[in-house]
């Protein structure tokens, strides 16, 4: 269940991650599709179930477009405002919580739809979801594996070298090694991080046990998905808090060092993205209202 909700994030923050204007647009357009098809595949539901978890999803994908993407419109045109003026620290915490707030929101509304039908799913369903996280934990596991500190390294910087390429243009040889140097000191959040998953997966699956008998599974989903901070386990909840930290300050280093070339070209790329906002909803969007 965990993956699933998730899994709607990841498809409507799409925008946010490819250049392709078609393949964004025909994502988001599809998000229902794709999470029908993780569900069943994690699920293996069978005809009423599916037909049951068909009918939630695209509810909670007509209240995003309705309701979240207009808020999306009008995060962009605040980040367009402020990047003009320069980045600061309280720009980037703003940013980290504006989008925590909206990923929190579409969980919170996935859970209300989806979570009554939580008593419907049989021990079957549930054997095969337990099976598809180890799997997906296996999967993690391997490709999370630092057999090599160095080449992990080189490869992480490879990557996220590539991505600021991708938002700012040219990246200057100071500025990568202003990247490095975050990548030697950051912490390896990844040895606590499979722990905290099994963890919270096996949270997810009682509550889901439970459901069947009259439990509301509803409140303690939202606590353990929406609010996970509070479950953290002390060692990943330090190195968590301290590797968001310090990529807070490399993005406040960062911005600060953006020639004027690069602001255009992350303004530009903002625009881009603000006008697939609107195509996604069919008509320019006024942000007035959702900027509130």
């Amino acid at each position: 269940m965990s993956r699933l909700l998730r899994l709607a994030v990841a498809i409507v923050a799409l925008a946010c991650a490819t250049g392709c204007t078609s393949f964004v647009r025909l994502a988001y357009d599809n998000a229902d599709v794709a999470l029908r098809y993780m569900a069943d595949d994690y699920l293996d539901l069978d005809g009423p179930q599916a037909e049951a978890v068909r009918e939630r999803i695209a509810r909670v994908h007509a209240w995003h477009r309705a309701d979240e993407v207009p808020r999306y419109a009008a995060m962009l045109d605040s980040a367009t405002i402020r990047i003009r003026k320069g980045v600061h620290a309280e720009d980037v915490a703003w940013a980290v919580d504006t989008v925590q707030a909206r990923y929190r929101a579409l969980l919170s509304q996935a859970i209300d739809e989806t979570a009554p039908l939580a008593g419907r799913l049989t021990p079957a369903n549930l054997e095969r979801m337990q099976r598809r996280l180890e799997e997906s934990n296996r999967k993690f596991e391997r490709d999370n594996a630092v057999r090599d500190p160095e080449a992990h390294r080189a490869e992480r910087l490879r990557v996220l070298v590539k991505r600021a390429r991708e938002w700012l243009g040219e990246v200057t040889p100071d500025q990568e090694a202003r990247i490095a140097k975050y990548l030697v000191g950051s912490p390896r959040v990844y040895a606590h991080l499979l722990d905290e998953r099994r963890r919270r997966q096996a949270a997810v699956l009682a509550t889901l046990r439970d459901a069947p008998a009259g439990i509301d599974p509803a409140g303690r989903l939202k606590s353990l998905l929406v609010h996970y901070e509070q479950h953290r386990a002390p060692d990943y909840a330090a190195s968590a808090a301290d590797w968001q930290g310090r990529l807070a300050e490399l993005l406040v280093d960062l911005g600060r060092s953006l020639t004027e070339a690069q602001r255009g070209h992350l303004l530009e790329r903002l625009a881009h993205y603000r006008r697939e906002i609107d195509r996604i909803a069919g008509r320019p969007l006024d942000t007035t209202a959702a900027a509130r």
